[in-house]
């Protein structure tokens, strides 16, 4: 594990405020904008680089929003992040999907979207050249849940409503001050979020040994040493401290399974300048994730 206040000698953390956020709209039009499924979330822009497809194709990075598992964010404020990926190299697949209190969204449906999109890599492969053997994930946040949990999902049990038959491999994972820990959050007092109780399908009384049990289905915090690919989590200092213990726990339970994980903390940065562009934690985090992609970064 690799635990630095600061990787950057120079870094320079702009610490942009959610209301900032809402101006990061994409820069360029995605070269296509694809549905895995039919409903109005179940869709995903994907971006390509615009030099030639090596022989294999181009290596895929599926970029995942965040938003706290709220229907209120949209996946626009990471397209800066796809547009600067693509351009170094990487094919990048910017997933939108149905959220907890949309129709369809929170227990499975939020989960078995996220399986879909990243599965519908294969049939977008059959047009467009892409390296299926090496696809990356970058989770912000909520996202960083869904990151984590896609890159271990074979190993989801049969009986499982979020089991689905022959997923996808992931060659590499980036967390992004993910939400690791779903047990946590569903006991924030005084009441945990709504948006969370839905994402488990915790809402009821009566339905706490359920939740209970799907959470060794879905929550990173105990699937951690499932997932065998190299990961890397990266979070600031100023963000919440619960979230970056979240991110220490994560990351000593997959050290203890054997796994390959390194992890950043960011002196001085924020939760929203994890997935800033324009700042200082930007250049680490792109290097994480092209290295994985197997895209040589520059010095």
């Amino acid at each position: 594990m690799t635990t630095s206040a600061d990787p950057t000698t120079s870094a320079t953390y702009l610490n942009p405020t959610a209301q900032d956020m809402v101006e990061w709209l994409p820069a360029t039009v995605a070269d296509h904008r694809i549905r895995y499924g039919e409903d109005a979330q179940q869709f995903g822009d994907l971006r390509l680089p615009s030099t030639p497809a090596p022989a294999a194709g181009h290596p895929v990075i599926v970029v995942i929003h965040g938003g706290g598992y709220s229907p209120n964010w949209p996946h626009d404020h990471c397209a800066p992040i796809a547009e600067d990926l693509t351009a170094a190299g990487a094919a990048t697949w910017t997933i939108e999907y149905r959220k907890p209190g949309q129709s369809g969204g929170g227990w499975p449906g939020t989960w078995l979207d996220i399986a879909a999109a990243f599965d519908h890599l294969r049939v977008i492969a059959e047009q467009h050249p892409l390296d299926l053997a090496r696809v990356v994930v970058v989770g912000h946040s909520a996202g960083g849940t869904f990151g984590s949990w896609a890159a271990g999902r074979a190993t989801i049990p049969a009986g499982s409503e979020v089991h689905v038959a022959d997923p996808l491999p992931l060659s590499g994972v980036v967390t992004l001050a993910g939400m690791l820990d779903l047990q946590a959050f569903l006991e924030e007092e005084p009441e945990p979020s709504i948006h969370v109780r839905r994402l488990v399908g915790a809402e009821g009384a009566d339905d706490a040994a359920a939740w209970k049990d799907r959470l060794a289905e879905i929550s990173p915090s105990v699937r951690g040493g499932a997932v065998s690919v190299p990961q890397a989590l990266v979070i600031g200092s100023l963000d919440d401290p619960g979230m970056i213990e979240q991110s220490r726990a994560y990351v000593a339970e997959a050290e203890a399974a054997g796994r390959p994980v390194t992890f950043d903390l960011l002196e001085g940065a924020n939760h929203f300048d994890m997935v800033d562009t324009r700042g200082g934690a930007w250049p680490l985090i792109a290097a994480h994730a092209l290295s994985l992609a197997g895209i040589e970064v520059s010095a």
